[in-house]
Formats: C-alpha cells, sequence, structure tokens
C-alpha cells in the first residue's frame, strides 16, 4: 500500500488545512517553539551630562540606506531661557552627518531642559534620548507642524 493516495484530498487541501512539509518542531527542546522575528532598530538616541551642568545629545538613524549621525552640543552663546508656558529651553550646536557621503551639515536645536528633548526646527526632526528602546532620533510628528 505504499502507493496509495487518497483521490478525494489534494495536496493544495494539506496546506489550506494548516499543514506543510516543514515543522518547527526542535528536536532539542522537545517541544514546538514560535519562531520570532528579530526586530531591527532603526533610530537610536542618547544624552550625556557634561562638566558645569550641560547636556550633550548624539543619535542616529537610517534615512533610505544612509546612516545619518547627530550630535548636539552647547557652544559659548548657548543662554538658558524660559517661555511664557514655564519651559526652559536652550539653544544647542547640532551637527549631522551622513556617513555614506560624509556631508556634515550644522544647524541650530532647542533643548527643552525639563522633557530632555532636541527639536531640530530646520529638519522637523526631534531626539528623545527618554525614549524605551534606546531612544528615538527622526521625523517630529506634530499635529501644529504637519497642516
Amino acid at each position: 500500500m505504499a502507493g496509495y493516495r487518497n483521490r478525494n484530498f489534494s495536496p493544495n487541501a494539506y496546506r489550506q488545512a494548516g499543514y506543510s512539509h516543514t515543522s518547527n518542531y526542535n528536536q532539542n527542546q522537545g517541544g514546538y517553539q514560535q519562531q520570532q522575528k528579530r526586530v531591527v532598530k532603526h533610530s537610536g538616541c542618547r544624552l550625556k551630562q557634561v562638566e558645569g551642568g550641560a547636556y550633550v545629545v548624539y543619535g542616529w538613524k537610517l534615512s533610505n540606506g544612509d546612516m545619518i549621525n547627530m550630535y548636539a552640543r552647547p557652544y559659548k552663546g548657548t543662554k538658558i531661557s524660559t517661555s511664557k508656558s514655564g519651559k526652559r529651553w536652550a539653544n544647542l550646536f547640532v551637527t549631522l552627518t551622513n556617513t555614506k557621503t560624509m556631508v556634515k551639515t550644522n544647524c541650530s536645536g532647542l533643548f527643552n531642559l525639563d522633557t530632555k528633548k532636541l527639536y531640530i526646527s530646520d529638519f522637523n526632526l526631534i531626539a528623545n534620548p527618554q525614549a524605551s528602546n534606546g531612544g528615538y532620533f527622526g521625523k517630529h510628528i506634530s499635529k501644529e507642524y504637519n497642516r
């Protein structure tokens, strides 16, 4: 009976019923395991407090296959100001570097001393070192800006 085949059940019906010729059975563990896909991180950001209480923010992001590095630091003209709403802000000198083409772009960014977020309005970017999973550096999504 080695050549016996049920004529009422096609090979495609096995796949439709959820059966496959491959198995997730792990012989070392002695049971079934769910295969997990590795999550690839596309951005990150860190915050460091330097001498004198000033902050340095650095981050990275992938953009169209290019790695963009960001480094924000205080400079000689950095001032801390308070807005009408009571938020404290510091202007930082920001350098964006494309590591593929090695093009450097300098701009200014506003650092919120209360929430520890850096806003780069020239490129609509935000750096949040306190975001989960190692920080976030990328597009700033805002109701006011994206109208």
